[in-house]
């Protein structure tokens, strides 16, 4: 999760958020068929919970984790607290490049570059980095739908949210060709469309709660999931036959053109 919504206080992590680490892993797996250690770079990599996730499930990789947000202080704190020998945290990538001995396997960006007010310069530097070659795959994920942008993605800091034909664009203008695009989440359209109309009658919430602020038991976390995982297991098979759902998520698999 972004760290703007990180609340150490909660054990219990949002569906969404566990549902999504199921969908991005399948992707990961799909896309690297070789069985060598991979290489990836989590980039925006926020409370580390992803990234260490994957090492948790006996993903064969090296991962680093790079996220601006983090001070000096919070990366002597946060560096403690990881014991994991294959995850290396840093704030910049070029702190990282002490650690990028080869060409990066996989670059994930996960809910990240809606956060930037120039999406596409940045990745064009990303793409444009030594350590990315044809080879390396990119995983995006962003919020679907400019018309569902509400209070929440001010909250979360967001400058836009896109679609299959707006990310496609700001992919390929940052120099990447996308491979496979849809999106996810279907179920949660209805969900944001209800608050949206919410605040056009009655205003803005005072107050914002991020994933950090589900405090449901996993009883209910077991149900939603449940449903989340139904929901994206659905839309992937309508996706195979042809038929394109929409979803309060988009996603895009991708790779820097062979020039």
């Amino acid at each position: 999760m972004d760290i703007v919504e990180y609340n150490p206080a909660n054990s219990i992590r949002h569906p969404w958020e566990l549902v999504r680490l199921a969908f991005v892993t399948r992707l990961i797996r799909q896309y690297h068929k070789h069985n060598t250690k991979m290489l990836i770079l989590d980039m925006g990599c926020g409370d580390c919970f992803f990234s260490l996730s994957l090492l948790e499930k006996k993903l064969p990789a090296t991962i680093i984790g790079i996220d601006p947000a983090y001070s000096a202080e919070d990366l002597v704190t946060k560096r403690k607290n990881i014991t994991h020998p294959d995850f290396h945290l840093f704030s910049n990538i070029d702190e990282a490049k002490q650690l990028i001995k080869a060409p990066v396997d996989m670059v994930l960006l996960l809910d990240v570059i809606e956060h930037i007010p120039d999406d596409i310069s940045f990745l064009k530097d990303l793409a444009g980095q030594n350590f990315i070659n044809a080879d390396t795959t990119f995983i995006v994920t962003v919020p679907a739908y400019q018309s569902l942008f509400t209070s929440h993605d001010e909250f979360l800091l967001h400058y836009r949210r896109y679609n299959n034909r707006s990310l496609k664009q700001h992919l390929r203008s940052g120099d990447l060709e996308p491979i496979e695009t849809g999106y996810f989440f279907f179920s949660l359209v209805p969900v944001r469309l209800f608050q949206k109309m919410k605040e056009k009658l009655f205003g803005k919430p005072r107050q914002q709660k991020g994933l950090g602020g589900w405090t449901h038991g996993k009883f209910i976390t077991g149900i939603v999931k449940g449903i989340l995982s139904i929901d994206v297991a659905v839309t992937r098979f309508k996706k195979k036959i042809g038929i394109n759902v929409p979803g309060l998520s988009n996603y895009s698999v991708c790779k820097k053109p062979v020039s």
